[in-house]
């Protein structure tokens, strides 16, 4: 059976880390360490194909900035919505897909 293929980049586990540290969203958080170890063993997982910014992301990402008319709460969403195009993403598992409807041509899934 072939192992699926994840996509892990930093913007990602960099908000993971934030939110599963915050006491206000979990009763029982992890802390800094918890969390820091956590991310670090998806990073480094055998079915992990890391994810950059590019030139052709970021020249994209101000595009649909500018283009949808997003405010500054969209910047990060429209960051990684532009880097997950660019790397030839078209489906994502999201429990937020109204963050990526506005783009289009994307296949959102909700958990």
């Amino acid at each position: 059976m072939r192992r699926p293929n994840w996509l892990w980049f930093l913007q990602v586990l960099a908000e993971f880390t934030h939110l599963v540290t915050d006491p206000r969203r979990f009763q029982r958080p992890l802390t800094l360490d918890e969390a820091v170890a956590k991310a670090s063993f998806w990073w480094e997982a055998a079915e992990v194909r890391h994810v950059f910014a590019t030139t052709e992301s970021t020249k994209l990402f101000l595009d649909w900035m500018k283009r949808y008319r997003l405010g500054r709460k969209r910047i990060l969403d429209t960051q990684l919505a532009a880097t997950l195009w660019t790397a030839g993403v078209r489906r994502l598992l999201t429990s937020n897909p109204a963050d990526f409807q506005v783009f289009g041509g994307f296949d959102l899934l909700s958990p």
